[in-house]
């Protein structure tokens, strides 16, 4: 089992927010996370709505001439209406078109972005419409942290993200272990209640020795409000981590995933596959931080 060594925790800073929108409802429910990060950190808030390029289409140049008209009205119109919800923010807004990937890792890049926020539908079988069927390419191939807002994400009756507790589900994994910085420090700035959640199968390991390495990915001196509550339980972790995220009712959960070019452990390949479902079915958005 591995562990990590935290010497040092930098504190957390979102200068620049990039929002992912497709226009549609479940990318409006994320807008209010944007608003209320970029209030709370002062954040600049760039809104991207990326499309891809049409292929193997043909069409006579008339129709192709009316279809761009009314993208070019679309947009604007719906410009016009992003506009008016981050009057009070500095906010930049984008379309572009091509490679969703390519486009956010650029963007990312060129402005130096320190959180992605987005919404995801409900989706029907593995490759469906993202914010369904690219969703998990996103997750795993953008290089800043991504907070996902679900379809089954109950939100505040004032719309603010509430941030008193975290559940981080730790694999002893590098890609699990690469997420403890961000998410302790996430919790000690907002003096959260952090929870850290590990699964094991039937025959896994001793139970005390696995909650003493939990506590210890805490450095010393780090200033938490309560101690962390360290779990471990028995099962599959896409299902312990839902289950244990709606017995705590938390805020927020937190995990630390492979890029897709990533070798992952053994702990590691039984969770991606239920990356998706967690995003899908928990009841608080899911921050992904991906490890190289």
């Amino acid at each position: 089992m591995k562990t990590s060594s935290l010497d040092r925790l930098v504190p957390i800073e979102v200068k620049n927010i990039l929002y992912l929108t497709d226009l549609s409802f479940a990318a409006e429910r994320a807008l209010t996370y944007v608003r209320d990060l970029a209030i709370r950190y002062g954040a600049t808030v760039y809104v991207v709505h990326a499309m891809e390029r049409p292929t193997g289409v043909s069409a006579l140049p008339q129709t192709i001439e009316a279809a761009e008209t009314e993208a070019v009205a679309f947009r604007q119109e719906r410009q016009e209406e992003l506009d008016r919800k981050l009057a009070d923010l500095h906010h930049d807004v984008m379309f572009e078109r091509g490679d969703l990937v390519d486009i956010l890792s650029k963007i990312i890049a060129a402005k130096k972005i320190d959180l992605l926020v987005m919404g995801a539908q409900n989706h029907v079988g593995p490759h469906s419409t993202l914010m369904g069927s690219r969703l998990e390419t996103v997750l795993h191939d953008v290089s800043c942290p991504v907070l996902t807002v679900g379809p089954s994400v109950v939100s505040s009756p004032e719309d603010k993200f509430r941030l008193n507790s975290i559940l981080y589900a730790v694999h002893f994994s590098a890609e699990s272990l690469a997420a403890a910085p961000i998410v302790i420090s996430l919790a000690s700035a907002k003096q959260s209640r952090l929870i850290f959640l590990h699964c094991i199968g039937v025959d896994g390991n001793d139970v005390s020795e696995l909650r003493r390495a939990l506590a210890d990915l805490v450095p010393f001196g780090v200033d938490l409000k309560w101690e962390p509550d360290c779990i471990v339980e028995r099962g599959r972790p896409s299902d312990k981590i839902l289950e244990v995220a709606g017995r705590h009712r938390v805020d927020l959960i937190a995990l630390g995933i492979g890029g897709t070019q990533t070798t992952a452990d053994g702990a590691c390949k039984r969770l991606r596959p239920g990356i998706l479902k967690i995003v899908m079915e928990a009841k608080s958005p899911v921050l992904t931080i991906c490890a190289p």
